[in-house]
Order: structure tokens, then sequence, then C-alpha cells
């Protein structure tokens, strides 16, 4: 376990500048945007989470770029590791002489790693917002967070799932599409964001559901693969 966590350690010191030039790219877009007063297509809300995705009101802005900002938060999520979690889920055994992939506990540990990571890229945004901002609140920012931290969990579940079938583009190319589809279609925004039974939004057991299923998916891959 302890070589487990040194490995993923190192493996995000790797290449260092170039996770600081990404991370200063976004911290100017993220600024930009959350200075910005024109709310339609993406810029800040001081109601809604920078990261959470919205519906549009005016029937003449698509909800796709009404979403810019919940677009750039998925986008730098996903860029900002440069793939380490998805290359420290697909690494071999180092203590055998036959190399293979690892099981359950590799997959848990990964996992463990990549919640860390959503929880704190996205507590980082939530503070530089009530730094950079004084018209919200705590009480109007806090649940899309949360949605936004689950989304990206999720969308990096379906990038692990394409390196483990052997194609990590596909990997991106299939949480691109499947987020833009779900932004897409605004009355399946305007549904998942709506409150359900004991006023709970749907997005949570839509999103547990879906993070379940994908986690699921991952490990039987990753343990198909050490059949093999």
């Amino acid at each position: 376990m302890l070589h487990d966590i040194r490995y993923l350690l190192q493996s995000l010191r790797d290449k260092a500048g170039l996770h600081v030039l990404v991370a200063l790219v976004y911290a100017l877009v993220f600024t930009q945007l959350v200075h910005s007063d024109f709310i339609a297509y993406g810029a800040f809300d001081p109601h809604v989470f920078f990261g959470m995705f919205r519906v549009s009101d005016d029937p003449n802005i698509a909800n796709l770029p009404f979403n810019v900002s919940s677009v750039m938060f998925m986008a730098f999520g996903l860029a900002l590791p440069l793939g380490r979690f998805s290359r420290y889920l697909m690494a071999a055994e180092p203590m055998v002489y036959v190399r293979k992939r690892r099981g359950v506990a590799h997959f848990l540990l990964y996992l463990a790693s990549a919640v860390a990571y959503c929880v704190m890229f996205t507590v980082v945004q939530l503070v530089a917002t009530f730094a950079l901002r004084g018209d919200t609140s705590l009480r109007s920012q806090l649940p899309g967070a949360v949605c936004a931290a689950g989304v990206l969990l999720l969308l990096m579940l379906i990038v692990g799932a394409g390196h483990l079938l052997g194609s990590a583009v596909m990997g991106y190319l299939a949480a691109a599409l499947v987020y833009a589809a779900v932004l897409s279609f605004g009355k399946f925004d305007g549904w998942l964001i709506a409150s359900g039974a004991c006023s709970v939004p749907h997005w949570a057991p839509v999103l547990l559901l879906c993070v379940v299923g994908l986690a699921v998916l991952d490990t039987f891959l990753l343990c198909g693969n050490e059949m093999y």
C-alpha cells in the first residue's frame, strides 16, 4: 500500500511544469469568467457554482454554449492531472516477475485518489469564488459544487474505462460526448436540477448510481485483465 501511494505521488510530480502551466491557463479562464457579469454563454452566476450546469432561460441561446463555465470546469479538471490517475490504474504490479495489472485494492486506492482530487479541485474554486466575488453565498454555491465534483469524478471513471479498454483517446472522447449530450438537452438538465422526494435534487441519486455503476465496470475491466 505504501509503495502504491509513493508511486502515485511520484507520478503526479513528473512533468510538474506542465501541470503548473495547465493550472495557470485555467486560473486565467476562471478569473475572466467569474469577473464577468454577462451570464449568457456561461459567465458567472452568483447563485450557481462555477462548474455546475445550468438551464438557459432564453430560447435563442442553446443550452450547451450557455454552460461554457461548466464545460471549462470539466475540461480542465480532466486535463490538469495529465492522465496520471488513469496511468496509475493501468500500472503493473512491480513486485512480481511476470507483470500484470492489479485488482480491487489497487482500484480502490485509485478511486480514493480520484475522489480526493475532485474534492480539492472543487474546493479551490469555491474558495477562489468567494475571494473574487462578494455577491455570493456558501448556501447557494455548495449544492452545485457537490454536483460538479461528482460529475468530474464520473467523467474520470469514463476516461479510466477507456484506458482499461486500451484507448485513452476513446475514453476522453466518450467523456466529452456524454457531457455534451447531457448539456444539449435543456429539459433533461431542468429535470436533473429540479427537486424530488425529500427536496433532494434529481441529480443526486442519478449521479450516485452512475458513479457506482462505472466504478463496478472499471473494477470488472481491471480484474478481467488480471485473468490474461
